[in-house]
């Protein structure tokens, strides 16, 4: 007589993905094996990846499509088992623009453009400003440390965004020289376009003196 041992196959069940996800997302992979001590490694369209979990980073939609698993425990290899996964693309955002540089007090209009069909858009901005239009009239030009906005374009669940700064000049004195003087004075002031702007100098008085 002899003896003769067989080993059992590890058996993969309860294969599950994190997918769908967007482009950049990971993917992460799951299976169960029914023995101990199994090593497991992924086959995708992109190469393979070992583990379980099992990630695949910096994905973009060509990661779409099956992945098969082999497991191996005790020397002896699985039947592959598949799953699908599916990675979508990130909708297109052209670069922003404004209708700036500004002065105080002009109108305001930012737009943003995506050539990708069925998107929505979202503009955010300073003291709570948004909007869903993709050219948004923002109202008067306002001075303010920060006029920095942001779209946000969404497809099928995916988004992706990007920023404009509108530069905004104020429009009003802002320096007068020498002071007190003898009668010559300078004045520095921001000008839209050609204009005439009336001054009056006045003493503490009130009283116009020029």
């Amino acid at each position: 007589t002899v003896e003769v041992k067989i080993k059992p196959l590890p058996e993969l069940t309860n294969l599950s993905s994190n997918t769908p996800i967007c482009t950049g997302d990971s993917i992460v992979l799951r299976a169960t094996s029914s023995l101990d001590s199994t090593s497991y490694m992924w086959y995708g369209p992109k190469g393979s990846v070992e583990g379980n979990p099992a990630l695949v980073k910096n994905t973009d939609a060509s990661f779409t499509g099956t992945y098969t698993l082999l497991a191996k425990a005790f020397g002896c290899t699985s039947l592959p088992a598949t799953i699908h996964v599916d990675v979508k693309p990130l909708p297109e955002l052209q670069p922003l623009t404004n209708n700036g540089p500004l002065y105080v007090g002009d109108t305001l209009i930012i737009s943003g453009y995506s050539p990708t069909p069925n998107v929505t858009y979202k503009w955010t901005g300073p003291e709570g400003f948004t909007s869903t239009e993709a050219t948004a009239v923002v109202g008067p030009a306002i001075e303010r440390g920060d006029n920095m906005y942001t779209l946000t374009v969404m497809h099928d669940g995916c988004g992706v965004s990007g920023k404009t700064y509108v530069q905004i000049y104020p429009i009003e004195l802002f320096l007068l020289y020498p002071n007190p003087n003898y009668g010559t004075i300078n004045l520095k002031v921001n000008m839209k376009g050609t204009k005439t702007i009336p001054i009056d100098v006045v003493n503490i008085l009130g009283q116009v003196v020029q």
